[in-house]
């Protein structure tokens, strides 16, 4: 068979597009490191048509799919909702916890009540035993 790829040459092709995938799947909010272990900056277009846009660029960006250039506007607002799911996920935490930090008052004023209860008992059956004497 003329011209068909070896098993080794369609595993390195899987293989890349595996790794392409992965790239274009992560591309949410505001990037900290490109894949491919580059620094990621802040770049200003200067390409006319796309002038002025600004974009998270890898510093070893080329246009093969394994670098990332991530709009700036979309990154951003992906994190901005990120950190609203974030903030709302701490609304319910705190919600929960003010919940449980009533039940525990009340429960505590509960108990102060029956150990004021228990102290008069004590002081009852204390002074009932020296009073026999």
């Amino acid at each position: 068979m003329w011209g068909s790829p070896s098993k080794a040459a369609m595993k390195e092709m899987m293989r890349e597009m595996d790794y392409i995938t992965l790239v274009q799947d992560g591309q949410r909010g505001i990037p900290k490191e490109c894949p491919c272990g580059g620094r990621i900056y802040h770049e200003i277009s200067k390409i006319e048509g796309d002038l002025g846009n600004r974009y998270f660029t890898c510093k070893a960006y080329k246009n093969d799919g394994f670098h990332w250039r991530v709009p700036w506007f979309y990154s951003v607002e992906e994190e901005f909702d990120k950190l609203m799911e974030q903030i709302d996920e701490q609304n319910q935490k705190l919600s929960g916890l003010e919940t449980q930090l009533k039940k525990m008052s009340e429960e505590l004023r509960n108990q102060r009540g029956v150990i004021a209860k228990l102290k008069d008992l004590v002081e009852q059956a204390v002074k009932n035993i020296f009073d026999g004497w």
